[in-house]
């Protein structure tokens, strides 16, 4: 049987099915983030930031800044983008600007997380 043969069995899956289902999850992410482009990766950072701070100090832009190294001034940059379409809002505190996800932004990210469950394990993420 030639390497790389659909035919080939795997003991524990479908190398081919799982590579679909990362191609999807992927193209999901693209399309989300379809706007940003060339930014997506660092803003894909900063939606995860966001989603994941347990206290409005962790949502501030210093923290999210600090969070993925980057520069404070490139980082308001992203913080704007996002903002200009529809996928942050910001709030002034005593803090500074505080970041949240938008409403509908934050159902359609629940839904994209939710879908990659089906693909962490390949990453090494458990579930739960």
């Amino acid at each position: 049987m030639a390497l790389g043969s659909r035919n080939e069995k795997n003991s524990v899956s479908d190398p081919q099915s799982m590579a679909r289902k990362m191609l999807s999850r992927i193209d999901q992410h693209r399309v989300f983030l379809a706007p940003l482009q060339s930014t997506s990766d660092q803003c894909w950072q900063i939606l995860l930031h966001i989603y994941v701070a347990a206290t409005p100090e962790a949502r501030s832009m210093a923290a999210i800044a600090a969070a993925i190294a980057l520069p404070t001034a490139l980082a308001k940059r992203y913080f704007d983008l996002l903002e200009q379409y529809g996928y942050v809002e910001q709030s002034k505190s005593e803090m500074g600007f505080i970041l949240g996800l938008t409403s509908n932004r934050l159902s359609e990210f629940e839904t994209l997380l939710a879908g990659m469950d089906q693909v962490a394990p390949l990453y090494g993420i458990s579930s739960g």
